[in-house]
């Protein structure tokens, strides 16, 4: 066993769990070695960790670097950033570890940063794709956010699949550069005639104060994650004993559930406020995104609950209704399951990652816009 063993080995072992836990005696059964044989290469599971750092960016520059060096010579920005898009899908559908390590312990752990100095110092710097004068959010993050939703969606359809087929692959990329290249297909022109100011003043959110246990549950999957729920802390945070919490949930799956479906149904319902606003599929689109952003924004807390059905999988049960937020549209894709959990990745992701903790209308309006035209609402197809 060397040393490279041992990292390959880490990341298919932890990445099994969605690195729930990291255990190295699950590692050691899996080498099939004592676990005082694993400390002859590493002095702890931190250093390991770091290995399988800087053992992720390694590989993962060693094969987008060609293309990131094509596309900042592509003769169009459109050009471009398709050039990145597939070379980031290639790599990720094929290594479905390497994936799930960057989902949880790089975009998971907000590490964006840090992996954004990890490709510079490796001489691929993300940063010069961007188009200049950009403004939040600019094309680089929702074509990555966009790349990884569909990663993520075609490891979930092919879960047993460690090396996926040559035409699996192939569909997935054509289908992928056509929603970055155009979006959802909608016209551009209809997209300029809105009159955002108006839909939005129109929108005002008619909720009361959110049942208090169920705020309590937010708050703490919020602060520490799902799979780390405390009764005994919601029940502090609720004014509730602990003893009382099971006449209202059979158990922590229970409680996860209902405040996931609760709060999806209300996504929904601020979808579904949106789509009364107009007849006009364009100005409905808009409205069921700005309304369930506006939503999202007052409720920090809820916010950081939907986050982790965005980084990473929970086993929660969800009634189909619920995710079909933009069903009643008449715009071409949006009745399909993907695309509406496409669009509430890229609200989610946008409202998580703002620079400064703060989404302004005109961010959104941003994100309605690749939404609807991809890359080339913002980047036609004309020379750098």
């Amino acid at each position: 066993m060397t040393k490279q063993d041992l990292i390959a080995a880490a990341f298919r072992v932890w990445g099994r769990k969605l690195y729930q836990s990291t255990s190295l005696s699950d590692l050691a059964r899996e080498l099939q070695v004592t676990k005082a044989a694993l400390y002859r290469h590493i002095k702890d599971k931190q250093e390991l960790l770091d290995a399988m750092f800087d053992n992720f960016f390694d590989e993962y520059v060693l094969f987008i670097k060609p293309h990131y060096d094509r596309a900042l010579s592509a003769d169009t920005v459109f050009n471009r950033y398709l050039i990145m898009a597939r070379a980031i899908i290639e790599y990720y559908v094929v290594n479905r570890d390497a994936f799930i390590f960057s989902l949880i312990n790089v975009y998971g752990n907000r590490k964006i940063g840090t992996m954004g100095q990890a490709l510079r110092a490796r001489g691929v710097d993300m940063l010069a794709l961007r188009i200049p004068g950009s403004t939040y959010p600019d094309i680089v993050q929702l074509m990555s956010s966009t790349v990884i939703f569909w990663v993520a969606y075609f490891h979930r359809l092919c879960p047993n699949s460690s090396i996926p087929s040559k035409e699996s692959v192939q569909a997935l990329l054509l289908f992928a550069e056509k929603n970055l290249g155009y979006g959802l297909g909608v016209s551009a022109a209809a997209i300029d005639r809105i009159d955002h100011e108006h839909l939005e003043q129109m929108l005002s959110l008619q909720y009361g104060v959110t049942e208090r246990l169920l705020r309590a549950v937010a708050s703490e999957v919020a602060e520490s994650g799902p799979w780390n729920v405390s009764m005994e802390n919601i029940a502090k945070r609720s004014g509730l004993s602990k003893s009382s919490l099971y006449s209202h949930f059979q158990n922590k799956q229970d409680m996860l559930g209902k405040l996931f479906t609760t709060e999806l149904g209300r996504i929904a319902h601020c979808a579904r406020s949106g789509l009364a606003l107009s007849d006009i599929p364009e100005e409905q689109l808009y409205a069921a995104i700005f309304s369930i952003a506006d939503y999202l924004r007052e409720r920090p807390e809820i916010l950081a609950t939907i986050d982790w059905i965005r980084t990473r999988y929970v086993h929660i049960n969800i009634p189909g209704p619920h995710l079909l937020f933009f069903a009643g549209i008449a715009v071409s894709g949006t009745g399909e399951e993907m695309i509406n959990h496409w669009i509430l990745f890229l609200i989610v992701n946008t409202l998580m990652h703002s620079p400064d903790n703060t989404v302004s209308n005109g961010n959104i309006r941003i994100l309605f816009r690749f939404i609807c035209l991809g890359i080339s609402g913002f980047s036609a197809p004309v020379p750098v």
